[in-house]
């Protein structure tokens, strides 16, 4: 039980090179209500992973130093990955000072979830430890089920279960490649962009609740995608800004995605270029194409 009273059963592995470092953050997970688990290089971490699968007792998330001594945090992430055990493990990597372009890159392309530059607020960490959870469960839950309208539901209730305290937004999209049927089950995320090759583009009519609030989902918004289509999914930390109604800066990438060239990188310099300089936020961005 955290200090909040709040419950968990989140055990965290925190991967540290310094032994005041690793005690520090022990102390922060421990009090936000998490049981830790301490170790100090990428071989030793790799090694009680070990012991845990066969225990069938793996943690729930990994707090991983991008500098340890005897290998990368970005090493260690990619070694995890590429064991099927261990490969669903939520990573998150931290580091002194600010992090750097760069190292987000790395961590991302290593597969981790985020990236945290230390010192952090105890209350910045156990959110951060709480979202890798959360967002390693939501796929979890996709891999069981792949229709879209049953996810939302499920995740619905999951939310108010395990974290009654949480809304989330989500948009999950099924498409089915030899038709471009494409399904949508949106709960207050921006809604998929259809850029068409005949210059016009437009937001997928599909709305939804927030998750966590226990409102029954509409049924999924159904749609056709032709073999030009590129559809564009994004998260509203690219184009949100403060003092802009959400709904202006929506036009304003729609307008940004109809100008861009043709194909998915084109399309993708386009919108970064426009949109992806002194974000508050973290951002995401998918583009996809159907292949002949």
């Amino acid at each position: 039980m955290d200090v909040n009273d709040r419950r968990t059963d989140t055990t965290v592995l925190v991967v540290d090179r310094t032994a005041a470092g690793r005690f520090a953050l022990g102390v922060v997970l421990r009090r936000a209500g998490h049981q830790v688990v301490a170790v100090g290089t990428g071989h030793e971490a790799l090694v009680e992973l070990d012991v845990r699968r066969r225990k069938g007792a793996l943690p729930d998330v990994a707090l991983v130093d991008v500098e340890l001594p005897d290998m990368s945090g970005f090493e260690l992430c990619r070694r995890l990955k590429a064991r099927p055990h261990m490969a669903g493990l939520p990573v998150v990597h931290f580091s002194a000072g600010d992090v750097a372009p760069g190292d987000r890159g790395q961590g991302l392309d290593a597969g981790g979830e985020a990236h945290l530059a230390m010192p952090a607020e105890p209350e910045e960490i156990d959110a951060v430890v709480r979202a890798a959870v959360r967002a390693a469960r939501l796929r979890a839950y996709c891999v069981d089920e792949s229709d879209p309208a049953v996810l939302a539901e499920r995740l619905d209730r999951m939310l108010q279960l395990y974290h009654p305290e949480v809304t989330a937004t989500v948009c999950l999209v099924l498409i089915d490649p030899a038709t471009g049927r494409t399904r949508i089950a949106n709960a207050g995320h921006i809604p998929p962009l259809i850029v068409r090759d005949t210059q016009g583009a437009d937001y997928a009519k599909a709305a939804g609740p927030l998750l966590g609030l226990g409102v029954p989902h509409p049924p999924p918004t159904e749609l056709f995608l032709e073999p030009t289509d590129r559809l564009l999914m994004v998260t509203d930390g690219l184009i949100e800004t403060r003092g802009i109604d959400l709904a202006v800066s929506m036009e304003h990438l729609r307008a940004a995605a109809i100008g861009a060239m043709p194909g998915l990188d084109a399309l993708c310099d386009t919108l970064l270029t426009s949109f992806g300089h002194d974000r508050e936020d973290d951002i995401a961005m998918l583009v996809l194409r159907l292949t002949a």
